[in-house]
């Protein structure tokens, strides 16, 4: 663990010990060093010239030699280490925070007691977001509030710290495994019984939009007397404030850990329901905002030129509009009636440029006017196609999402093979669900409450039929859909009235992959917190041969 800084720091403390004058060649003019030490701390120096004159006061003490061991870094520039004067019958060691500038030269110091490192750490931090890590500050922030939270064993809000289907995993050779929150707290609790000093000291912290990788240790006191210290890995993905998914490595599985970190940070391991969701919902908030605010010339911005809105609404309809003009001044139509505010709900989404939503306006006293919306962009974000539907008109609506989605080129082989199963079971299309399977299709249900296993299409095809006759208007929607070569993991929703009127509405994941003639072979199923095992099922289908 080192950086610049940590580097310049080690080499100053050597040349000090040697020859003052040499290592002053390494501090800035206008270095700041401050003693945060309550007993024995010295006053705070301004220049290089006032830092020279208080290393040798050390050295005038008998102090000759000076070691600088690093413990932390953040960045390029900010260290955290422990320094140490040794004299003839006595060391003196404390903790320094150590910064330096653009020209590698120390630029500040803050010096702690060898036992304050939570404010040492804290010190560390903060540096760390007053300069290199100023565009991470709020996932800095973050982990600090975690570390806080454990560090005062205030459970509850560490419980709160983890959304509550936080995907856990424990890769260590004695690790847990896959894991739900509740037990991994009690794991983490039970850790803290066997060692109750426990403290966590995160060595490195790489920070790549909300995902963060860290070289940790940690150590502590048995209720014997024994000591104990063990590295790790950790990489943990962020959401306002709130860790969505927390992997651990061994310390010596760094690539792995890095790996890891890789694909998270680059969205590869998010699902495309997870990735959509967070584009979507930034540009409908920011859709909803501007419409309340009657900003007309925001939502014209991202309109395309040639925008075309069709209304296939069957009470009231707007019709066809074409242009981006044309388009406001439908918006601008609904305001005029009296509708206040709108809401968007994603329903589902193809690709990066289809999805279909739930929308509603609403009026000050409360009446709605609810329709789904087909909205197709271009490459380049701007809306292009906006389709109106009833609110009822669900499977027009999909059918209109789907047959975009086959023109736009995008949509590949196995995700055509799994998106007509859900049609041809919305349709009751038995034949051409039967057409589309393949006659030895593996179907595989994992969920708490699943089909039987069953080969060939007879079974998935009888257990679907006798599915429509308990809720005769149930209908599936593909939310998202993701593919890695022959394979697709896809999530699912299903919505319906049983015979003695219960409305139902579940999910899932579905895991398929097709053969050579584009029929699906194999069709699994998987419950919603099982993400990581239908992902990995998803790569060891990814890499069958077609």
């Amino acid at each position: 663990v080192e950086n610049t800084a940590s580097r310049l720091t080690a080499e100053a403390a050597r040349e000090f010990a040697v020859d003052g004058a040499r290592g002053s060649e390494h501090v800035a003019h206008d270095l700041v060093r401050v003693d945060h030490r309550p007993m024995v701390g010295a006053p705070t120096t301004t220049t290089r010239d006032e830092f020279a004159d208080a290393a040798r006061a050390f050295a005038d003490l008998g102090m000759k030699d000076l070691r600088f061991d690093v413990l932390a870094v953040r960045g390029d520039r900010c260290c955290l280490g422990r320094l140490t004067y040794s004299g003839a019958d006595f060391d003196v060691r404390f903790l320094t925070v150590v910064g330096c500038n653009d020209r590698d030269k120390m630029a500040w110091i803050d010096n702690f007691d060898e036992d304050d490192l939570n404010a040492a750490l804290d010190e560390l931090d903060e540096r760390f977001i007053a300069g290199e890590g100023a565009e991470h500050h709020n996932v800095i922030r973050w982990w600090r509030e975690f570390g806080a939270a454990y560090r005062d064993r205030d459970w509850a809000a560490v419980e709160e710290m983890y959304v509550s289907d936080a995907v856990l995993v424990d890769h260590r050779s004695i690790g847990q495994g896959w894991i739900n929150r509740a037990d991994f707290l009690i794991s983490t609790r039970a850790v803290v019984e066997l060692a109750p000093d426990v403290r966590h000291l995160p060595r490195r912290l790489e920070i790549c939009g909300q995902v963060t990788l860290t070289d940790g240790e940690a150590f502590g006191t048995t209720s014997d007397g024994s000591r104990y210290s063990w590295g790790y890995q950790m990489v943990t993905q962020w959401a306002g404030g709130r860790i969505t998914r927390l992997e651990i490595f061994d310390a010596e599985e760094s690539a792995a850990a890095r790996a890891r970190f890789d694909e998270i940070a680059g969205g590869t391991v998010k699902s495309g329901h997870e990735k959509a969701a967070a584009e979507l919902e930034a540009m409908m908030q920011s859709i909803s905002a501007a419409f309340a605010a009657r900003d007309w010339e925001w939502i014209r911005s991202g309109i395309a030129p040639g925008a075309v809105l069709e209304d296939r609404r069957s009470t009231v309809s707007s019709h066809r509009a074409v242009d981006a003009d044309a388009v406001v001044d439908l918006f601008r139509g609904w305001a005029e009636v009296g509708f206040e505010t709108l809401e968007n709900v994603a329903l589902a989404w193809r690709g990066e440029e289809l999805v279909l939503l739930r929308r509603r306006y609403r009026t000050g006293t409360g009446f709605e006017l609810e329709m789904l919306v087909v909205i197709e962009s271009q490459a380049d974000g701007l809306m292009a196609s906006i389709t109106l539907f009833d609110a009822d008109a669900v499977l027009p609506a999909l059918d209109e999402l789907e047959l975009r989605y086959a023109r736009s080129g995008s949509m590949r082989r196995a995700e055509r093979s799994l998106l007509i199963v859900s049609a041809a079971m919305n349709h009751r299309y038995w034949r051409e669900l039967d057409a589309i399977l393949a006659s030895d299709v593996e179907v595989v249900d994992h969920r708490r409450l699943g089909y039987p296993a069953s080969t060939g299409p007879d079974g998935l095809v009888l257990a679907l039929q006798s599915l429509v006759a308990q809720v005769p208007d149930v209908f599936a929607i593909v939310e998202s859909i993701e593919v890695s070569g022959p394979a697709v993991l896809a999530s699912v929703r299903q919505v319906g009235t049983s015979i003695n009127g219960t409305t139902a509405d579940w999910g899932w994941l579905n895991v398929a992959s097709i053969d050579r003639n584009g029929r699906l072979c194999t069709l699994e199923y998987f419950d919603t917190d099982d993400e990581d095992r239908a992902r990995a099922r998803l790569a060891e289908l990814a890499g069958r041969e077609v």
